[in-house]
């Protein structure tokens, strides 16, 4: 029983303190896209992208409005323009998030 209080009290404590840790995105940071119905870079770099006719602006998964990228068929797309700081390398780290909107009839389950 010792023990197991133990083991909570130690990953309460390890939680608490990354938690508190604070992620400073302004060194390094190459590009940000909060998806806030634009496709505009609110980073220090200006990378803004263009969408076309197919993209439209919908609830994300915490039903926050326009907040994300709803794609209307096999055209639609957000494009960013070719520059030398979003060349990857080997090693790219990205984050990004995807949920159809609904199944697609034509592919395998």
């Amino acid at each position: 029983m010792k023990t197991t209080f133990r083991l909570v009290i130690l990953i309460l404590f390890a939680s608490s303190c990354l938690l508190s840790q604070t992620i400073k995105l302004d060194s390094g940071l190459v590009a940000y896209y909060p998806l806030n119905s634009s496709a505009q870079d609110a980073g220090p770099n200006g990378l803004h992208g263009t969408t076309n006719a197919g993209v439209s602006w919908s609830f994300d998964r915490f039903a926050t409005p326009s907040a994300a990228a709803l794609f209307g068929g096999d055209s639609a797309l957000i494009r960013i323009e070719d520059d030398p700081l979003i060349d990857p390398p080997e090693i790219f780290p990205s984050a990004s998030g995807c949920a159809p909107s609904s199944p697609d009839s034509t592919s395998p389950t």
